[in-house]
């Protein structure tokens, strides 16, 4: 689960994606472990 600069969680699935834009704040709140959770973040103009 992710929390977004005021407030807002979102929870994402299997093959879900969020674009977020520049510099905008976000954090990890939570991650599953069983199944193992993997990241993949990509960085892009």
């Amino acid at each position: 689960m992710l929390e977004l600069e005021g407030g807002e969680q979102r929870r994402l699935g299997n093959g879900d994606y969020l674009m977020l834009p520049a510099h905008h704040k976000h954090r990890v709140v939570w991650t599953s472990t069983q199944p193992s959770c993997i990241w993949l973040c990509i960085f892009f103009r």
